[in-house]
Order: C-alpha cells, then sequence, then structure tokens
C-alpha cells in the first residue's frame, strides 16, 4: 500500500472518530437539557415559594421598618431627641447619657458645658508634647476632667 493511501486512510478514520464522538456529545447535551415533566412541576414549585418567601421577607421588613419610624418619632420627642436636635453632631447614645446626667470618657467639653456649665477653672499646660487641658467645676463631684492629647474629649475624671 503507498503512503499516500494510508495517510488518507488514516484521515479518514480521524474524520470519521470525530464526527462519532462529536454525534455523541451533541446527543448527551441534548438529553442532558430534556426535563421530565415532573422537574418541571418542581422547578415551577421551587419558584413559586421563593416568590412567597420573597414577598413574606418585604412584609417583615415593611414591618419592622414602620416600627422602626414610629420609636424614633417617639424618642425624638424625649429629652434626649430633643437634645440631639440641638446638637447633630452628638450621637444617639450620648444624648441618651446626657440626659440622664450620666458622665463618660469620650465626652466632648461642650457635653459637659450642657451638663454643668462653664467649667469654673480651665488650665491648660504643655510639657512639650502639646497642650492638655484640665476642666475643673467647683461645686460638683467628680469636680475636674482631663484633655490629654488636645483632641477635645474627656480622657480622665476624678
Amino acid at each position: 500500500m503507498s503512503k499516500l493511501k494510508r495517510y488518507s486512510l488514516i484521515g479518514l478514520g480521524i474524520v470519521v472518530f470525530m464526527l462519532v464522538a462529536s454525534g455523541y456529545i451533541i446527543h448527551a447535551l441534548n438529553v442532558a437539557s430534556i426535563r421530565t415533566p415532573e422537574q418541571i412541576k418542581m422547578d415551577e414549585r421551587i419558584a413559586k415559594n421563593k416568590a412567597l418567601a420573597d414577598e413574606k421577607q418585604a412584609e417583615v421588613q415593611k414591618v419592622k421598618d414602620a416600627k422602626d419610624a414610629a420609636n424614633l418619632a417617639t424618642w425624638k420627642s424625649t429629652k434626649a431627641g430633643q437634645l440631639c436636635a440641638k446638637h447633630p453632631d452628638w450621637s444617639k447614645e450620648d444624648c441618651d447619657s446626657l440626659a440622664s446626667n450620666k458622665i463618660k470618657l469620650g465626652m466632648t467639653y461642650d457635653m459637659l458645658v450642657y451638663l454643668r456649665g462653664k467649667a469654673d477653672h480651665v488650665n491648660p499646660s504643655n510639657y512639650g508634647n502639646g497642650t492638655m487641658y484640665q476642666y475643673c467645676w467647683d461645686d460638683y463631684t467628680p469636680d475636674c476632667f482631663y484633655d490629654k492629647d488636645g483632641d477635645g474629649t474627656v480622657d480622665a475624671y476624678n
């Protein structure tokens, strides 16, 4: 047999193999995409249940949002809410603490002034690390508050 015939037969064999293989692959893909009526019904039930769950979640969120809005409206009418309306840069937690006359670290000097009025003594000091402040009230306990790093917030008190 000549070389040309041999190569032609090999080439023909490769072409036949490729056609058979591609036909098998196409058949496998078609079989995989065919869904039974049970699968179709199951997919429809899953989609319906998902839609119902999404609708229920939306209702729950709507009720929660309405409740949050009502709570916020109620809070805004309290002493703390009115205080925050006057001082929008203060947090809700800060306003709640101030309305309850609670002192805590991290308060600003303005918050202390709200609670006590202006300090009787303001003592700045600078020992080379920047200005530190001591704010003192004569008729209150605790009587002195310290801003050790000059950031305008209370770092300690006694």
